[in-house]
């Protein structure tokens, strides 16, 4: 068993392993639900998934490279609320095409 570097818990370096398998193998996407306290440390894209303007704000607080903010089936995000902190709120499915090429 490998030795754990300092300062890094058992979920983060299992984080960072399985990145590292997915980078070797040249993986483009890689979908993650959670993790918000070590992913905010990280360089990554996120959509953030959000069921009202509070949340989306709170998580974009975390998430500093978030593309975008998918408002949820169940959430209540005013149709016509088309940003939050300039990044653009989208709806599933009718946005779909302008999140793949957020993403791309």
């Amino acid at each position: 068993m490998k030795k754990r570097r300092k300062g890094k818990s058992r979920i983060e370096e299992d984080l960072d392993r399985a990145l590292q398998i997915f980078r070797a193998n040249k993986t483009d996407y890689l979908f993650v639900e959670g993790f918000n306290n070590i992913l905010e440390k990280r360089q990554v894209k996120a959509i953030i998934c959000s069921s009202d303007i509070a949340e989306a704000q709170t998580l974009l607080g975390i998430h500093r490279n978030a593309v975008c903010i998918v408002a949820t089936a169940s959430g209540n995000i005013q149709p016509r609320t088309s940003f939050v902190r300039n990044v653009p709120v989208l709806k599933l499915p009718k946005d779909s095409q302008r999140i793949v090429q957020l993403i791309s």
